[in-house]
């Protein structure tokens, strides 16, 4: 095998397809996270295009702070209405969640900024995440409840809060120092962030555990490149590597649950 496409596939991010894609009934058997939910709003990463680069927000692992009794600066908020608590949802469902979500901001009269990604710092799921400035903690907490998320943030000054919507008991409040940094838009799936390397296609079209595997990494390939972007492909007009890398990939023909901080895809 190619050293090139090997080392791709060895780097692939580590999404989580469904039971047994090669299996009628596995394929509609999501694999359930290992990872707690306090950990994945602890490690998610908030991501916007700036300018041919990924502006980061996250916040600092190594400890916690806390949480001042005042704070100067304007608040930022990032909420998401994607897959309420956990439900298995499609991107049409999850977009249309963020439309309402949207609407309902702006009815709570604070300012709407824009939509951006949330992701693990593996890349394995992605939600589009609403961030907008103002609002009081208990009107921003009311709203995530509304749209079933455990879990809003907040950027104050030089901090992430992290502010329990009382719908997990998984979820504390934590303040941590926040870190904004910027970087490269190596391939998003590819976890080692090599520099114009590009990934390759996970499956192929020959059986039905191949063809449904490579419907699963082009859908997540589909939701990372207009929201990470990707300079080796230029955002997905080259090809990716590999004899199948100029000819597509996969046409679903039915939906697909998509990945999130609770569990993998799975086929509907």
């Amino acid at each position: 095998m190619d050293p090139e496409f090997q080392h791709a596939q060895d780097a692939r991010v580590p999404y989580l397809s469904p039971a047994n894609n090669g299996d009628a009934d596995g394929r509609h058997v999501r694999v359930e996270s290992e990872i707690d939910l306090a950990e994945t709003y602890a490690t998610q990463e908030h991501t916007s295009l700036r300018r041919g680069m990924r502006a980061v927000v996250r916040a600092r692992l190594d400890e916690t702070a806390p949480t001042p009794d005042e704070f100067y600066g304007i608040t930022k908020w990032f909420i998401t209405a994607w897959n309420p608590l956990g439900e298995i949802s499609s991107l049409e469902q999850n977009v249309e969640r963020t439309d309402h979500l949207v609407a309902r901001i702006n009815a709570e009269t604070t300012v709407f900024g824009e939509v951006l990604a949330t992701t693990p710092p593996d890349r394995s799921w992605v939600e589009d995440t609403v961030v907008f400035a103002g609002g009081t903690v208990e009107t921003m907490v009311a709203i995530g409840r509304a749209f079933g998320q455990p879990a809003v943030t907040a950027w104050r000054d030089q901090y992430l809060t992290v502010y329990p919507t009382g719908l997990s008991d998984e979820i504390t409040e934590v303040t941590r120092e926040v870190i904004v940094e910027l970087r490269p838009q190596t391939c998003p799936m590819r976890v080692d962030d090599l520099d114009g390397a590009r990934c390759a296609m996970h499956g192929g079209p020959y059986g039905s555990r191949a063809i449904h595997a490579s419907a699963v990494w082009a859908t997540h390939r589909g939701l990372l490149l207009p929201r990470l972007g990707c300079d080796p492909c230029a955002d997905g007009t080259e090809p990716t590597l590999g004899p199948l890398g100029k000819v597509g990939g996969p046409i679903l023909i039915g939906d697909i649950g998509l990945a999130s901080r609770y569990g993998g895809y799975v086929w509907s």
